[in-house]
């Protein structure tokens, strides 16, 4: 089974927090022995629910203002 996690948010290089879950999601599926996969959802990219219908899981990720607050409060809500 791979569990699929949408990484809502705007991906940017400079911020260490973007950096670091690139990093920390591999390994944490490692130790715990699942596949995992994850993709950078950007907000401006949420306009509706269908970029987010084929995830098992959401993180909002830190990084604020996000391009696109409403579709960062819809993933949000589809997650909810």
């Amino acid at each position: 089974m791979t569990i699929r996690i949408a990484l809502i948010g705007d991906f940017n290089e400079r911020i260490t927090a973007h950096r670091a879950i690139n990093l920390a999601l591999p390994a944490a599926a490692d130790a715990l022995h699942v596949t995992l996969e994850f993709d950078w959802v950007a907000t401006t990219e949420i306009t509706d629910e269908s970029p987010l219908a084929m995830y098992d899981a959401f993180w909002c990720v830190p990084g604020s203002p996000y391009r696109s607050a409403d579709g960062a409060f819809l993933g949000i809500r589809y997650a909810r």
